[in-house]
Formats: C-alpha cells, sequence, structure tokens
C-alpha cells in the first residue's frame, strides 16, 4: 500500500530512534524513486571549472554507477600537468564495502593517460595540456566544443537520462541559442531547438530521431561524435535558411484569397 509517515517533533513527544529513521529513509527513497529508470552517468552538476594553471575543480553534484547515486557534497580541486598525451578525468567506482551497521559506496577521481576506460569507470572530461598553457572551459562555437589542447572536452561524458545515456546537455544547448538566431521554418527545428533551451537532459531517442529526419537519414542509433558531426550539419543548414530533406517540416503557410 502507499504510506507517508511523518514523525511529529512536538514538546512531551519522547524522541525514538524510529523517528529518526523515518527522516533519513525519506529523502534516500524519494531519490530512488525519482531516479529509477535513469540510466549511470552524470545527473546533476558534476562540472568542471578552472581555478588556475595547475588545478581543476569539479563542482558537487550527483552521478549514477550500477544503479546506484553517489553524492558528492563539495566541490573537489584536482591538480594537472603539462602533458603531450591526452589527459583523461574519470571517477572509479570501487567495490562495495560491507560493515555491521552500514553499506559503504565510494568513488574517487583519476587522472591518467589510459585511453581505455575501465568497467568502473565513468569519464568526466579530457584534455591536452600544453607546457605553459592554462586550460578553458568556455567555447567560442559549437565546432569548438570539439576542441581538446588546452581545452576541457566533454563530447564523451556520459550523462543520465531516462533508459540511456544522453548527450552532452551544454552543447545541446549552445546548439538551441545558436538555432534561435536563425530564421528557423522547419517544424522539426524549432521543436527541438524548444527542448533544447529547457537546460533538461533530452532522450538519446529524440535527439538520433531529429538528426535523422532533419538530415533524411534512415533512423538508427548515433555515437557522440556522429551527433556532434550531424547537430554542426544541421546547423549550418538552417543558417544558410535550407529546410532540409525537401519541403517536409516546414510551416504551413495560410493564405487569405479576397473576392
Amino acid at each position: 500500500m502507499f504510506h507517508n509517515n511523518k514523525p511529529v517533533f512536538a514538546g512531551g513527544v519522547v524522541l525514538k530512534a524510529k523517528m529518526l529513521d523515518n527522516v533519513s529513509m525519506y529523502a534516500r527513497n524519494m531519490f530512488d524513486i525519482l531516479y529509477d529508470r535513469y540510466s549511470d552517468g552524470i545527473l546533476s552538476g558534476v562540472r568542471v571549472c578552472i581555478v588556475d594553471r595547475t588545478t581543476i575543480r569539479v563542482t558537487k553534484g550527483i552521478i549514477k554507477f550500477n544503479g546506484e547515486l553517489y553524492h558528492m557534497d563539495t566541490d573537489t580541486c584536482i591538480n594537472v600537468h603539462p602533458d603531450r598525451e591526452t589527459q583523461y578525468l574519470r571517477v572509479r567506482f570501487m567495490e562495495k564495502e560491507m560493515k555491521l551497521d552500514e553499506e559503504k559506496l565510494e568513488a574517487l577521481f583519476v587522472l591518467d593517460t589510459e585511453e581505455t576506460k575501465h568497467d568502473n569507470e565513468i569519464e568526466i572530461c579530457r584534455f591536452i595540456l600544453n607546457e605553459g598553457a592554462i586550460l578553458r572551459n568556455e567555447y567560442t562555437d559549437l565546432r569548438d566544443y570539439a576542441t581538446i589542447h588546452n581545452t576541457i572536452n566533454t563530447l564523451e561524458t556520459k550523462y543520465s537520462a531516462i533508459d540511456k545515456p544522453t548527450f552532452n546537455p551544454g552543447f545541446l544547448l549552445e546548439f538551441g541559442r545558436t538555432m534561435m538566431g536563425y530564421k528557423l521554418t522547419n517544424v522539426d527545428d524549432v521543436v527541438f531547438t524548444t527542448e533544447c533551451i529547457k537546460e533538461e537532459n533530452i532522450k538519446r531517442e529524440l535527439i538520433e530521431c531529429y538528426i535523422s529526419k532533419r538530415l533524411g537519414e534512415q533512423n538508427r542509433a548515433y555515437t557522440n561524435q556522429e551527433i556532434y558531426r550531424k547537430l554542426i550539419e544541421i546547423s549550418e543548414v538552417a543558417k544558410r535558411g535550407d529546410t532540409g530533406s525537401g519541403m517536409q517540416g516546414r510551416m504551413p503557410v495560410r493564405r487569405m484569397i479576397v473576392d
């Protein structure tokens, strides 16, 4: 049955362990229920910021792995160093530790140059830091998101969404803002642009369906790199004022005939 047991903290009421358990378990259970259908990946926060030439900061947030929610309650600073190879910042999830009074789940940041990701890791970002340079996490345009030299690259980062991981929300937001600057005549463009600027994690199926329909391709699964390249292509088509695949998707033109 459904229930909502609220402890009453009032004068004359004896504080019981069960009352405290109800308070602590309520928030945990609500999170588990709300994000039950969400995939592994970054759920909220966990953004990479630049502190100085040798330090980056990862903001607090929530990440999901193997169905479990991991919370980071404070920002974490990580030291970086120049390297000719690509460096990968990942979260490594440790083995579950069982204690008498708790089940302990922990994850830690790992920065290395190993390209192959282990099964117990989720990538946060990648970059190549040149000697004397400083990393940046701001982008000049959509194409700049693919830059990796002295730039935080998050195109391969896994973001949590319903059923399966989705594509970079920051790039999608920038895509939406870019598209809003054009005169859109394609209904699909208008609808998808609206979804992008909501700043919510968009389902991957919606992104893939939009791309395939907009470019006249067979609907299929796309890799992150393919999504990036094809959204760039769509933005350039919209900039030129093309409607894409024929007249399909063009907004109807209303005419009034006066006799």
